[in-house]
C-alpha cells in the first residue's frame, strides 16, 4: 500500500516537473508572476506586489513568498519559478491517493492518482508558476480535511480544513471561500444534515476568526499602504468584473467548464460520463461518493455562468472528479469485462483523440506561417496513437486492468515527450528568445504602447513604456543609444521616427500580436548625415 504511494508521488513528481527548467518564462501568467515576485525579492519589500515597476493586483501573495524561497534557493529562473508548482501538485496525488483510498477503496484511489498524473492538463497546470496550483492543492486538502472531520466528528479536522482554506485565500481570493462553502451546505443538505446543530459543530464563529487571522493581515496591510488601490483592483476588476464580463479574450460558452473538467483529465476522461452516472445512483451508499459528485457539481456550474473562463478555473475539481472515476473502475468491473457499448465507445474515443494529436499538431503549425518551420514535432506526437493501438489490442484481450494501465502509461510518457521535446522546439522562436540576442545588454530598453510582458525578464528591471511620440523623441535627445520593443501595429507610427532602425520582428506563440525590436545609435545617425 505505502509502495504505491510512493510509486505516485514519484511519477507525479517526474511528471509535474518534466523540463521545468528547460522552457523559457514566456506565457503571460508566468511571466507577471515570476517577475513580480522577483521584483518583491530584490526590492525586498515582500507586501507590495508589482510588475514592471507597476502595482500589480492580479493576485494575492502566497505564489509569489513560494517563489522568492525558491529564488533564495536556487536563483531566479524557470526552475525556483515553478518548483513549487510541481510539489503541491505531488501533495494534491497523494491527497487525492489517501482520502479516496480510505473512504472508496485501493484500486479506486489507484486509478484517482493515475488519473491525475497521466493527464497532459494536469501536468501543464502544475508546471505553471501561476497561483493555480497552489489553489487546487489547498482547497482540494481542505474539502478532504473537512470530510474527515464530518465523517469522523473530530474537530481537528475541521480546522485543518480552516488553515487550509486562509492560504487558499492568500493564493486566489474570495472564491477558495466562497465555492467551500457552497460545497458544504449543499453536501449537508443532500446528506439530510443541513440544521443548526451540524453547522454549530462547525464552529463557524472560530472558523472565521481563525481565516481572518491567518489571511486578513496582508489584505489589509496591502490595502492601506496602497492608500486602497489594490483592494479596488483585485475584488472590483479581477473578481467581479471577471466574473460578470469576459476579460482578456477569455470569454466561452456555458458549458466549457464541463469541457474544461473532461479535457482536463484526459485520457480517463473518456469514462467521466459513466462515472458522474454511477456516482449519482451511490451517492445514498457512500457519503465522500456524495462529496465528490457535489464538488465537480459546484465547480463546473459555477463557472459555467462566469464571463471569463479559463482551464484552471474548475480545476480544482479535478481530483474529485479523478476519485469518482477511480471508484467507477472499481465498482464496474464487470462493465469491462463484458465489454459494454459505452465503455466500447469510450476506448474508440480515446483512440481518435490519440490518432488526432499528431495530426492536429501537424497541420495546426503548418497552417501559421511563423510556426510553419516547426510543424515537424507533430510527428513527436505519434507516441500516442501507437500507444492507443496497444489499449485497444489490451482491452478486446479482455485484460482490462492492463488495457487502462498501458492508456495511462502512454499518455504520461507522451506528456513527457510534449514537455522534453516538443514544446522546446516551439519555445526557441518566441518572440524573446528571437528578439533578445540582439540586444546589447549594457544598452537601455524602452518599450512604445504595447509590448509582451516576457520581455522584463531577460531585461531584468523596469522597462520605461511610452504611450506617445512625443514621450519617445523627448527620450532620445538624452539618450545615445536604446533598443525599443513594440508591436508590428505601430509600424508606421515609429517609421516616421528619424533613426529608428528596425532590427527583427517576430510573431508571438499563438497569439495574434507580431513583436518588433528597434534600434536607436546617435552614431549612426549622425554618420548618415
Amino acid at each position: 500500500m505505502k509502495k504505491t504511494a510512493v510509486y505516485l508521488a514519484i511519477l507525479a513528481l517526474v511528471a509535474f516537473s518534466a523540463n521545468i527548467w528547460g522552457t523559457d518564462i514566456y506565457m503571460y501568467d508566468e511571466v507577471k508572476n515570476a517577475q513580480c515576485a522577483r521584483e518583491m525579492y530584490h526590492s525586498g519589500n515582500y507586501l507590495v506586489p508589482y510588475f514592471n515597476g507597476e502595482l500589480r493586483v492580479d493576485k494575492p501573495p502566497l505564489h509569489y513568498f513560494f517563489m522568492i524561497l525558491a529564488y533564495q534557493i536556487f536563483g531566479f529562473g524557470a526552475f525556483g519559478a515553478r518548483i513549487f508548482s510541481a510539489l503541491f501538485g505531488v501533495c494534491t496525488v497523494l491527497g487525492t491517493y489517501f482520502f479516496s483510498k480510505k473512504y472508496l477503496g485501493e484500486t479506486a484511489a489507484l486509478f484517482a492518482g493515475v488519473a491525475l498524473v497521466c493527464s497532459i492538463q494536469v501536468a501543464t497546470q502544475f508546471h505553471m508558476a501561476t497561483p493555480d496550483p497552489y489553489l487546487i492543492t489547498l482547497v482540494s486538502l481542505a474539502l478532504f480535511s473537512y470530510y474527515r472531520g464530518y465523517e469522523e466528528k473530530k474537530f481537528k479536522w475541521y480546522l485543518g480544513a480552516y488553515v487550509l482554506l486562509a492560504f487558499a485565500t492568500l493564493a486566489k481570493g474570495p472564491v477558495a471561500l466562497l465555492l467551500p462553502g457552497i460545497i458544504v451546505l449543499l453536501f449537508l443538505f443532500l446528506e439530510g444534515e443541513l440544521n443548526v446543530k451540524n453547522i454549530l459543530s462547525l464552529k463557524p464563529v472560530l472558523a472565521i476568526g481563525l481565516i481572518l487571522l491567518i489571511a486578513a493581515p496582508w489584505f489589509l496591510a496591502v490595502h492601506f499602504v496602497t492608500d486602497g488601490e489594490w483592494t479596488i483592483g483585485f475584488f472590483i476588476k479581477h473578481n467581479l468584473q471577471r466574473y460578470s464580463d469576459p476579460m482578456e479574450g477569455h470569454g466561452a460558452p456555458f458549458f466549457m467548464s464541463l469541457v474544461y473538467v473532461i479535457t482536463g483529465l484526459l485520457p480517463l476522461s473518456v469514462l467521466l460520463p459513466q462515472s458522474l452516472i454511477f456516482a449519482f445512483k451511490e451517492r445514498k451508499q457512500n457519503s465522500f461518493v456524495q462529496l465528490c459528485l457535489v464538488t465537480v457539481t459546484v465547480f463546473v456550474g459555477f463557472f459555467a455562468f462566469s464571463g471569463t473562463i479559463l482551464p484552471s478555473y474548475p480545476a480544482p475539481c479535478l481530483p474529485f472528479a479523478a476519485a469518482l472515476i477511480g471508484y467507477f473502475i472499481q465498482q464496474k468491473k464487470e462493465a469491462f469485462q463484458i465489454k459494454r457499448l459505452d465503455i466500447q465507445i469510450s476506448y474508440w474515443m480515446i483512440f481518435l483523440i490519440a490518432l488526432a494529436l499528431p495530426i492536429a499538431a501537424y497541420f495546426g503549425l503548418k497552417a501559421e506561417s511563423y510556426l510553419a518551420e516547426t510543424a515537424y514535432v507533430g510527428t513527436y506526437l505519434i507516441v500516442f496513437p501507437i500507444g492507443a493501438i496497444a489499449v485497444l489490442f489490451l482491452f478486446y484481450k479482455s485484460k482490462i486492468q492492463q488495457s487502462l494501465i498501458a492508456l495511462a502509461i502512454t499518455f504520461f510518457i507522451g506528456t513527457a515527450v510534449i514537455h522534453f521535446v516538443a514544446y522546446p522546439k516551439i519555445d526557441k522562436i518566441n518572440p524573446v528568445a528571437v528578439c533578445f540576442p540582439h540586444i546589447d545588454k549594457q544598452v537601455p530598453v524602452v518599450a512604445y504602447k504595447q509590448m509582451n510582458p516576457a520581455f522584463v525578464i531577460p531585461v531584468g528591471a523596469p522597462v520605461n513604456q511610452f504611450e506617445h511620440i512625443s514621450e519617445l523623441k523627448t527620450f532620445m535627445k538624452d539618450e545615445k543609444r536604446f533598443y525599443l520593443i513594440s508591436r508590428k501595429k505601430y509600424f508606421d507610427e515609429l517609421e516616421a521616427v528619424s533613426g529608428l532602425k528596425l532590427v527583427v520582428s517576430q510573431h508571438e506563440l499563438f497569439e495574434r500580436p507580431e513583436a518588433t525590436l528597434y534600434e536607436f545609435n546617435q552614431l549612426h545617425v549622425e554618420a548618415g548625415r
